[in-house]
């Protein structure tokens, strides 16, 4: 019986070491958002919490490059994503038609937590980030 009780408490701390490693090793972990989060602005936008924003949105969109704003999430809660216009040598667009929808993510807070959701399909995923701070807006 106590070997039982053993395995059984080995099958269990081995299972949160591999959700503690996979949360860790990323920058964030996919979550459900939490039912009293609010709308939210970023309150002091660093390099840090910068780098992680842009990892957890590449992370997002299947490892895209992407390239943010240096003050996202400062005045609005809502990040638009659409495909750089290429331009011509002559500094015009070489093609004006946008054949694709914007990628929304969208910011908010729950108790002391700044979640990102993406708002523009079906899955509605969440990431937990870190290392920003946020204030409801």
């Amino acid at each position: 019986m106590a070997l039982l009780r053993h395995f059984i408490n080995l099958i269990v701390m081995n299972r949160l070491v591999l959700l503690l490693f996979c949360c860790g090793s990323l920058a964030s972990c996919k979550i459900s958002l939490p039912a009293n989060a609010r709308p939210a602005l970023v309150v002091n936008l660093n390099e840090q919490s910068q780098h992680e924003l842009k990892q957890v949105i590449s992370k997002a969109l299947n490892e895209r490059n992407v390239t943010l704003a240096k003050q996202v999430f400062v005045d609005s809660h809502r990040l638009l994503i659409q495909r750089k216009t290429i331009m011509g040598p002559d500094g015009l667009p070489i093609q004006t038609r946008v054949d694709e929808e914007p990628i929304i993510f969208e910011l908010y807070k729950a108790g002391d937590s700044c979640y990102i959701k993406r708002v523009d399909n079906q899955s509605n995923e969440v990431y937990l980030i870190q290392s920003i701070e946020c204030r409801p807006r």
